[in-house]
């Protein structure tokens, strides 16, 4: 009995350091980025999105993903590139997670209006994969912190990160996804309108 005791805390210490250890590494990418720039600058997003897309080239191609990318022309986001930078990757590493060998991820960017009526003009980044789905109980949860539907690969921490950035530039997210035998997968746009970071005006950042 002393033994399997000894045996299952062994397996709860490394599954501990496992976490602990994914949880590191989200915080040091993070503040990587964020410590890129310490001041908005004119950011072309499309741009931001082929650095992403060639991090993880090696990892879609391992897994015979094919990647069907659709890149619009889209004006400049006033904004901090590092943390823009962090919203497209986790978004793109969540489709590849999700995604099955020898599936498919849709990208898309454009220009496109806020939709609430407001006629905000901004731009729209989509990320789509073919993978099983997330339930309907586990959606609304998306970006709680430490919630996660990787089960023990997961920190929880990347979709709440996301969240908290795209408040920062007055931006909203919306996921659909369905779990049905035929057709299952899940889609991400997210959108960000020109214009200044919430609570800091241009003519601020001039001076």
């Amino acid at each position: 009995r002393d033994e399997v005791a000894t045996e299952n805390g062994k397996r709860y210490v490394s599954a501990a350091e496992r976490e602990l250890s994914r949880v590191i590494e989200i915080t040091r990418q993070t503040l990587h980025f964020y410590r890129e720039s310490n001041r908005p600058v004119d950011v072309k997003i499309g741009s931001l999105v082929d650095e992403v897309l060639a991090l993880y080239r090696r990892k879609l191609t391992s897994k015979g993903i094919s990647l069907l990318k659709d890149i619009g022309m889209c004006g400049p986001l006033l904004a901090l590139p590092g943390e823009l930078r962090q919203v497209i990757s986790n978004l793109v590493v969540n489709a590849i997670d999700a995604t099955p060998r020898g599936g498919r991820i849709r990208i898309r960017l454009k220009e496109a209006s806020s939709g609430d009526g407001r006629g905000t003009r901004g731009i729209k980044f989509l990320v789509g994969d073919n993978g099983m789905g997330i339930p309907r109980q586990s959606l609304r949860r998306i970006g709680d912190a430490f919630f996660t539907t990787k089960g023990q690969e997961g920190t929880g921490l990347g979709m709440w990160v996301t969240r908290g950035i795209l408040q920062k530039y007055n931006g909203r997210m919306h996921l659909s996804s369905s779990t049905e035998k035929h057709r299952h997968g899940t889609v991400v746009s997210i959108f960000l309108p020109y214009g200044s970071i919430s609570g800091v005006q241009p003519q601020a950042l001039a001076s």
